[in-house]
């Protein structure tokens, strides 16, 4: 059942993401960010971040997708979704299958046309979690999310350190339901 929830709540936050691309909407400012609620040890932080490809010395974060939900797996957070701006250089050298899928889903011109540093970013996704969970004690989940964890701790640090060292790897409960 957890997993059945939790993919499924996954698979639809992402599909809002698909829905901002094909809309245009190049906001990607969420009121939560600004927000105070009140702050949960059992609360689970999901994190989805796209990237030029997955050599982490080599590759570039264009997307930070973050929300929060209850040990029950209920959403306790607003999403949160920014779009890293990245030059054209980085763009044009990322991996061949990204290159195909962001320019799918329209990330590429979407970073493109974002104004957002990875600073900013990180400085962004760091006041979500601050105003959502309390430092160290939350684990960080998604889908493959060791590969996002391995992209937090070079290139988002300050995140990294926020968040406890523990990981739910959905990618991992797949396999294991087989």
């Amino acid at each position: 059942m957890i997993f059945t929830r939790t993919t499924g709540l996954l698979s639809r936050y992402l599909y809002r993401g698909a829905q901002r691309y094909l809309n245009n909407d190049h906001v990607s400012w969420t009121p939560t960010e600004t927000r105070n609620e009140i702050k949960n040890e059992k609360h689970i932080v999901w994190l989805d971040m796209e990237m030029t490809g997955l050599e982490v010395e080599t590759c570039h974060i264009l997307e930070v997708a973050c929300f929060i939900t209850d040990e029950q797996l209920e959403l306790a957070s607003d999403y949160l979704n920014i779009v890293v701006h990245q030059p054209d250089k980085v763009l044009e050298n990322m991996s061949d299958w990204c290159k195909v899928q962001h320019k799918k889903s329209g990330l590429i011109d979407e970073c493109r046309l974002s104004k957002t540093t990875l600073e900013e970013a990180q400085q962004r996704t760091l006041n979500f979690l601050e105003n959502h969970v309390p430092k160290g004690v939350c684990p960080l989940a998604g889908n493959s999310v060791y590969m996002d964890r391995t992209f937090l701790k070079k290139y988002m640090p300050l995140i990294d350190n926020y968040l406890h060292y523990r990981i739910i790897d959905i990618s991992t409960i797949k396999d294991l339901a087989r």
